[in-house]
């Protein structure tokens, strides 16, 4: 069975296999939650592995008919157009290979700053409802995120936040506001697809000085009566200490 030939066939296979090839290795190291939600890492593994068997069973037929196939032709004739038709083939396969190879060392990328900026922030609704507010209070504070303290602000109110002790890292996200930013990260509820940014404002006059939207940081302060007369935001995070970091391993928050 020649190759050129299980090429030329199998072409949407290879294609799927590339797929399955990049899914388990994503799943292997760890970074497959950097497109999928961690609750579907497994069932996205196990539809990878069925999908693998099934393209094995395939291949295994598919030889199987093309070598009886081959039994009944003349292979000593080569018209130039079978020629053309094998370079194709060939390409193509080099193609498959270079695109399994950067799947494999080209590491994820995570959404850009451009649509951190674009992107609607999230104040209610599925996102912030899964992380229930009840189980936070009393809870110590320095283990929350992001999304924690967002749906406490959303589902307690000011009240609710007000004089709590706060450490956080996100990255920036400019609403327009002078003395006031938002901390945010990307909650994503299925895949990064559907990602949205969940966020709590950080007041900070002059913060545009120090540090430009989309950059990651890393804050200290507490929250308190937003002193922004131009802010439409009740309380925010009254910021002690700002520093820049390097964008986490694990942008998301799930």
């Amino acid at each position: 069975m020649r190759f050129e030939k299980v090429l030329r066939h199998w072409s949407g296979a290879a294609l799927a296999l590339v797929g399955v090839i990049a899914t388990l290795w994503l799943a292997a190291t760890g970074r497959l939650t950097l497109y999928v939600h961690p609750r579907y890492t497994l069932l996205t593994v196990i539809m990878a592995v069925l999908t693998l068997l099934v393209l094995v069973l395939m291949a295994a037929v598919g030889v199987s008919a093309a070598a009886g196939e081959d039994g009944d032709r003349d292979h000593d004739h080569v018209s130039p157009a079978s020629t053309v038709s094998r370079l194709l083939t060939w390409s193509n396969g080099i193609v498959l290979i270079c695109a399994v190879f950067a799947l494999l060392v080209i590491p994820p990328a995570t959404l850009s700053s451009t649509a951190r900026q674009n992107r609607e922030l999230v104040t209610s609704g599925r996102a912030l409802n899964s992380a229930k507010a009840l189980p936070l209070v009393g809870a110590d504070p320095a283990t929350f995120s992001v999304k924690d303290w967002a749906a406490l602000l959303s589902q307690g109110g000011p009240e609710a936040v007000l004089g709590k002790q706060v450490d956080l890292s996100g990255y920036v996200l400019d609403r327009g506001e002078n003395d006031v930013f938002f901390i945010a990260r990307f909650a994503v509820s299925c895949c990064a697809v559907d990602a949205q940014p969940i966020g709590v404002p950080a007041y900070r006059p002059g913060w545009r000085d120090e540090i430009e939207p989309g950059a990651w940081i890393t804050i200290k302060g507490a929250f308190v009566k937003n002193p922004s007369p131009d802010s439409q935001e009740s309380v925010a995070i009254e910021v002690s200490s700002l520093a820049r970091i390097d964008e986490p391993d694990q942008p998301y928050v799930f």
